[in-house]
C-alpha cells in the first residue's frame, strides 16, 4: 500500500519535493525523502519501513480421523499476509495417529519480518469401525478375553474359571509354537 506524505507533514513548515509524493509501504526497508522548507533549505530523511502485521491462519477448529488412519493436518490451512509472501503453517504439539484421543495441537505462521501468528486447533483420534465390531462382538457372545481382565480379583463362576483357563491355554500354546 501506500502513504501520502502530504498527510504525514500537513501540520509542518516542509514542502515535498520527490518526485513521488507516496511513500510505497509494501517495499520493507530503508527510503529516503527529500523535503524543503519554505525557505528552500532542503532536507533528506530516511524512513525505515516496518512490518508489524502478523500473517493470518484460517483453519478448521477440529479435524477428526480414525485410528491408524493419517490425515494431512496441513490440507485446507491457509495462510495470508500483507506482504503477500507464501507462508505455510507448521504444526506444534503432540499428536499419534494411532492411538486414539484428542489431541491439542497448534498451527504457527511466521512471515519474513518474523510476525508470529498461533491458532489452536483439536485433533480427534476416534476408534475404528473393526474395533467398535470386535467390541460389539465380544459383548454378543459372552466370553472373556484376556485384555478384558482388569484385576488381579479371583474369578467367582465356574463357567468365568473355565473360559479364562482357556485364554491361558492359548497363550501357553502361541508361545510354544
Amino acid at each position: 500500500s501506500e502513504v501520502k506524505l502530504s498527510t504525514l507533514l500537513k501540520d509542518s513548515n516542509f514542502e515535498i519535493v520527490s518526485e513521488d509524493e507516496f511513500i510505497d509501504t509494501s517495499k520493507l526497508g530503508e527510503q529516503e525523502i527529500i523535503l524543503k522548507q519554505e525557505n528552500n533549505e532542503e532536507h533528506i530523511i530516511k524512513i525505515n519501513i516496518v512490518d508489524t502485521t502478523p500473517p493470518i491462519i484460517q483453519y478448521k477448529k477440529e479435524l477428526t480421523t480414525i485410528k491408524n488412519t493419517k490425515i494431512d493436518l496441513l490440507k485446507d490451512v491457509k495462510v495470508t499476509d500483507n506482504s503477500n509472501e507464501e507462508i505455510k503453517a507448521k504444526v506444534e504439539g503432540y499428536y499419534n495417529f494411532n492411538t486414539q484421543g484428542e489431541y491439542k495441537l497448534k498451527y504457527i505462521a511466521i512471515d519474513k519480518s518474523n510476525n508470529k501468528t498461533e491458532e489452536e486447533f483439536i485433533l480427534k483420534v476416534n476408534k475404528n469401525d473393526k474395533e467398535n465390531n470386535k467390541k460389539e462382538d465380544k459383548e454378543d457372545d459372552n466370553t472373556i478375553d484376556k485384555d478384558d481382565i482388569e484385576s488381579n480379583e479371583p474369578i467367582d463362576s465356574k463357567e468365568e474359571n473355565e473360559q479364562y483357563d482357556q485364554i491361558e491355554a492359548k497363550k501357553l500354546l502361541s508361545l510354544i509354537n
